[in-house]
């Protein structure tokens, strides 16, 4: 299972490279689009709580439950803030929008399957008796 934190990571910097490429039909980015819409600093805060949780567990291993449980949070922050549009980031969003919507949904379905089945602890070796 260690794969599913690396899965996680991947689909948090997915989501938050396609705020960066174009995402209306005026061709600009949903971040040029962060100082008239208040609320996209909450997409910007749950794919970055996705990434933390995915880089603390990289780098302290192993995946916890909590840490996945956090992840899928902050996938969880950017459907609820798209609300009935996260459907139409899909069907009728340029590059950028679907990117966002293809890697929350795919981060929250890693994130949940790492929650069920978290990695196991890592015991200390023991010192041989000499």
């Amino acid at each position: 299972m260690k794969q599913l934190k690396l899965a996680v990571w991947l689909c948090g910097l997915a989501g938050l490279v396609g705020t960066f490429l174009p995402f209306g039909a005026a061709d600009t980015s949903f971040f040029d689009q962060r100082l008239e819409n208040g609320q996209a600093y909450w997409v910007f805060l749950g794919l970055l709580i996705a990434v933390g949780m995915s880089i603390a567990a990289t780098f302290r291993p192993p995946f916890r439950r909590w840490q996945a449980i956090a992840a899928a949070e902050g996938f969880a922050i950017v459907v609820l803030k798209f609300r009935t549009g996260f459907v139409d980031l899909i069907t009728d969003g340029n590059i950028g929008g679907r990117t966002i919507a293809f890697a929350t949904l795919a981060g929250l379905i890693v994130s949940i399957a790492a929650a069920i089945k978290p990695e196991p602890e890592q015991l200390p070796a023991l010192a041989p008796i000499s």
